[in-house]
């Protein structure tokens, strides 16, 4: 299931992405922590909120109830369009050939670009390759790589349009792009969700999950709040 970030829609690629590591934010709150405090508030029974020594203010379902209803019904659409794009990735994969990694490590290439892009990319990599700097190339050897350029570039075109053919068909980029007008409505929801203060452990254990998928400070901030409040100094 499909969930996405400002980070992820940012660095996606057609073909690749890559999840950087989560740093820990300005408030110390790392994702260990988050799951640190998610056992600990688990972990406590439920006796221990009518404790009198520690203060809590009352409990007010309403204003959660109404943001969690609107929640769930935008995170199932969300879900729902992630998945789909999910499946078209995979079927598009089965579909396409294998990456050829010599095509981007090698000559730089990127699946998108044309045929006047491309040959010049590839008889620049060649020459690098087998002539040292400043060599003054003879006619036999330009008329040598230019012959591997157009064999190269003939191959690239083709590979790239078995790519292009299998993502057409299974409309991956109209999946992605379906899933990414979408995602301000689900982050509107969820950060509605995430201001109204959790009225019992289990409110604030559904704000943690999804602060530590989310990984926004702000949501991190509001979940160790909320602990504070209900548990007092259980949670640090």
């Amino acid at each position: 299931m499909a969930k996405l970030d400002s980070s992820t829609l940012q660095n996606n690629s057609a073909l690749e992405s890559s999840a950087p590591d989560v740093p820990q934010n300005a408030e110390g709150i790392s994702r260990r922590s988050l799951m640190n405090m998610m056992t600990a508030v688990a972990a406590v029974p439920t006796v221990a909120l009518a404790t009198p020594a520690i203060a809590r203010a009352p409990a007010d379902r309403t204003a959660w109830d109404s943001a969690y209803a609107k929640y769930r019904v935008v995170e199932a659409r969300h879900d729902e369009l992630g998945d789909a794009w999910e499946a078209a990735e995979e079927a598009a994969d089965k579909f396409s050939p294998d990456r050829v990694d010599r095509y981007f490590d090698e000559f730089n290439l990127g699946i998108g670009m044309s045929r006047h892009r491309v040959m010049p990319a590839i008889i620049h990599a060649v020459v690098r390759r087998d002539y040292p700097e400043g060599h003054l190339l003879s006619r036999e050897e330009s008329a040598a790589v230019v012959d591997e350029a157009e064999r190269l570039t003939d191959e690239f075109m083709e590979y790239q349009q078995k790519l292009t053919d299998a993502r057409e068909r299974f409309q991956t980029e109209q999946r992605w792009d379906e899933m990414r007008a979408h995602q301000p409505e689900f982050e509107a929801a969820r950060n509605a969700l995430m201001a109204v203060p959790a009225p019992d452990t289990d409110a604030l254990l559904t704000k943690m999950k999804i602060a530590l998928e989310s990984m926004e400070e702000a949501h991190a901030v509001s979940s160790l709040e909320d602990a504070k409040r209900l548990i007092g100094k259980k949670v640090n």
